[in-house]
């Protein structure tokens, strides 16, 4: 995915995201309530997507417009956390870019918008932030499974006379782990026996046990969870 850069004081923005930093200016007040609104109540997701389907469920907003405004929110987030550049200086510089048509040409009410519902936006503690804040670290473990397959396999054991038939079955299973790191996509085939199954089986459930009981526990204390 493409990032934003600033470049001598320059906001340089890729191309998917000027339609939400657009819409930031041409949306109606009534709408932008309504996303914000929307942020404060949307359960934690790591995906825009979901947030922009619950704004539409409880206000009749579109979907995406909602999700295109987002995404270009959450670039900015993630340009300042990477950056170590706070929201303010971002506004600014973005504000601007803009007085210089960059990257796109609008007028001064519209840059105006911009300023002050990108800061509403950036300082509001809303589902997006922690749902940001939660994806940035998630990456930071050296590997992170992408998919898994567990193969069956069944072959036959030969007498030692091959032609007079066979013996006997082996079945084996064959997991299938496919994985991503600095490097880009890996992939791992791991052969296990039937009791290695059933201890994975084991720990898995124990594993989502142990997140149950932990979100039950911070919920009651009106702390969100979550969960990947």
């Amino acid at each position: 995915m493409a990032r934003i850069m600033l470049d001598d004081g320059i906001f340089q923005v890729p191309e998917e995201y000027l339609t939400g930093l657009g819409k930031l200016a041409t949306l109606d007040d009534e709408v932008i309530e309504n996303i914000l609104q929307s942020l404060e109540t949307a359960p934690l997701t790591f995906d825009i997507q979901e947030i922009a389907l619950f704004a539409k469920n409880q206000h009749g907003i579109d979907a995406t417009e909602t999700s295109e405004v987002l995404s270009f929110i959450a670039s900015l987030y993630s340009f300042g956390r990477n950056e170590y550049i706070s929201f303010d200086v971002i506004v600014d510089a973005l504000g601007k870019s803009l007085e210089n048509e960059t990257p796109i040409k609008l007028s001064t009410v519209e840059i105006s918008k911009i300023r002050s519902r990108l800061m509403i936006f950036l300082n509001t503690s809303s589902s997006l932030k922690i749902t940001y804040e939660a994806s940035t670290l998630f990456p930071e473990h050296e590997n992170i499974l992408s998919d898994s397959r567990l193969l069956t396999d069944i072959r036959p054991i030969f007498k030692e006379e091959i032609s007079t038939g066979v013996s006997g079955l082996l079945i084996s299973h064959v997991l299938r782990l496919k994985y991503e790191n600095i490097s880009g996509s890996q992939e791992i085939f791991l052969s296990l026996r039937s009791s290695d199954i059933e201890q994975l089986i084991e720990e898995l459930q124990e594993s989502l046990t142990k997140e149950l009981t932990l979100k039950q526990t911070f919920e009651k204390n009106n702390i969100p969870c979550l969960m990947r």
